[in-house]
Order: structure tokens, then sequence, then C-alpha cells
């Protein structure tokens, strides 16, 4: 499933071959996040960082991890 996402992304736009792995990463990272959401397990953590930077707010930060605060 994940290199078919990847496949059609580069088909739509060939400039992206060569950042196929941050690519895969960013599919990765919306997916994990998508379960801790379902799971209610954002409830009682706090997105931090780089990527929720990212991901949340539209800048332009590359990070390559999903930071967390809070307890489970």
């Amino acid at each position: 499933m994940l290199k078919q996402q990847i496949r059609q992304i580069v088909e739509a736009n060939s400039d992206y071959a060569a950042i196929t792995p941050v690519i895969e990463k960013e599919i990765l990272h919306h997916d994990i996040m998508d379960v801790l959401i379902k799971q209610g397990v954002m409830q009682r953590l706090t997105f931090i960082g780089g990527t929720s930077l990212r991901m949340c707010y539209n800048s332009s930060r590359l990070s390559e991890d999903l930071d967390f605060n809070g307890r489970l």
C-alpha cells in the first residue's frame, strides 16, 4: 500500500522521484498520527517539535521524528 501511494505521487510529479524517502516518511508520520488520534492517545499527549510545526503550522522546518510531551 505504501509503495503504491509513493508510486502514484511520483507518477503525478516526476520531480519527486529524488525525494521518495522523504515522501515515505511523511506518509508514515501521517499514518502514525492518525492511529494515535483514533485510539485516543493524543488526548493525553502534546505534539511538539519540528514535525508538529510543519504539520500543524505549515512550517518549512524539516524534522525526522515525532515528538510528544505527556503521559500514557
